[in-house]
Parts: structure tokens; sequence; C-alpha cells
């Protein structure tokens, strides 16, 4: 005789089997699992900002300690120096076409020993005031630069002076060069003697000129 198995909660189970396949709960359980990450990272960017926000605060006490307070004088000075340095180095002169250009003004009679240039810095004063040590003010002094260029020579003629006095008109009246210099001055000169390849004595003047540039800030 076969005994007979009867399930009584055959429809309970058919329905928990559907329920659980039911897309719209599986749809909730993703929406809730992508809302509790989404809440985890906000926090964890929340955290993130407040510690970068923390160490920006330290950062700007430490540069009012350096820049404002009466120790950071040292830091202000080294400060200064930098853009002043970074200021020369924008505000240089290219000196090679100077050089070219007084290359075609030189006579035949005028032999150039020496050629060089020198930057004088003379420290001025601005209206603008900058802050000093004890809460003051003071102007602070801005880098004012003239370039000067020294020209030695020698010139040889019978009247050597002359091709000298030649030489500094011609720089005087070139267009090019006296829109760029306040003063052409002859510094020095002195007479000589030398002897040519045949055996005869020559007149010779050795000289100093001085061109000096207009002022730059």
């Amino acid at each position: 005789m076969t005994p007979l198995t009867l399930n009584l909660l055959a429809e309970e189970q058919q329905a928990e089997e559907a329920s659980a396949r039911d897309p719209v709960k599986f749809a909730i359980i993703i929406g809730v699992v992508f809302l509790a990450l989404t809440a985890a990272g906000g926090v964890l960017m929340m955290m993130w900002a407040e510690e970068k926000r923390t160490e920006a605060d330290r950062l700007q006490r430490r540069w009012d300690e350096m820049t404002l307070k009466p120790t950071g004088g040292t830091f202000r000075a080294l400060k200064l120096f930098a853009e002043d340095l970074v200021s020369i180095h924008q505000g240089r002169m290219l000196l090679a076409p100077q050089l070219a250009r007084m290359k075609d003004l030189v006579p035949d009679s005028i032999f150039l020993t020496r050629a060089g240039f020198r930057m004088d810095v003379e420290m001025g004063r601005t209206s603008g005031p900058t802050a000093v040590e004890g809460g003051g003010a003071s102007p602070r002094g801005q880098n004012m630069e003239q370039l000067l260029l020294r020209l030695d020579g020698t010139a040889v003629g019978a009247r050597p002076e002359i091709e000298v006095d030649k030489f500094l008109k011609t720089l005087r009246s070139d267009a090019s060069l006296s829109n760029q210099v306040t003063e052409v001055a002859l510094r020095s000169i002195g007479f000589g003697a030398s002897s040519t390849d045949n055996g005869q004595q020559t007149m010779t003047a050795q000289f100093v000129i001085e061109c000096v540039y207009k002022e730059s800030k």
C-alpha cells in the first residue's frame, strides 16, 4: 500500500517564490544599497574637506606669523630681495644689438681696444608704503638702473684728436643711438706715437668714451 504525502503549504511556498522574483522588490533593494553607499561617500568627502580646511587655516596662520609679526622681518627682507631679482631679470636689456650698432659707427681711423657695459643701480623711493617692524610704514625703495657703455680705443692720423672728435660727433648724431642715450662724453685722452710697417712715425691718441643710457626702473 503506497502512502500519500499532502503538502498543505504548497500555495504559501509558491507565493514566497513569486515574491522573491518580484522585480519591484529587487529594484527597491538596489536603491536602498545605492543610497547607503552615497551617504557613506558623502560622509567621507565631508571629513576629507574638513581636514583640508583645517590644514589651510594652519598654513594661513603660519603665513601671517611670517609676514606680519616683527619676527618675520628677515623673511620679508628676503621676499623683497627675491622680487627685486625677478624685476631685474624681467627688465634686463639685451646688449648684443647695442654692440652691433656700435660696430657700424667705428671709422677706419679708430681702433677700439676694449668695449664694456656697466650697470649702475640706485635705490629710489616710491609713494607706496610698506609695513615695517613695530607696525609702522615706510616707503619701499625701487631700483633705478642706468646702463653705461665704456669705449677704450686708439685714434691714428696726422691729428688724432680730430679723429676722436669726429667719432664723438658720429656717436652723438646717430639717430638710433641718440634715442637711447642721454650723454656721450670723452672721459680721457692721451697722445703718443707708433711706427708703421714702412718705418714711419704716426701720431696716436688713446681715449676713453662713455655713453650713458637712459634710466630704466
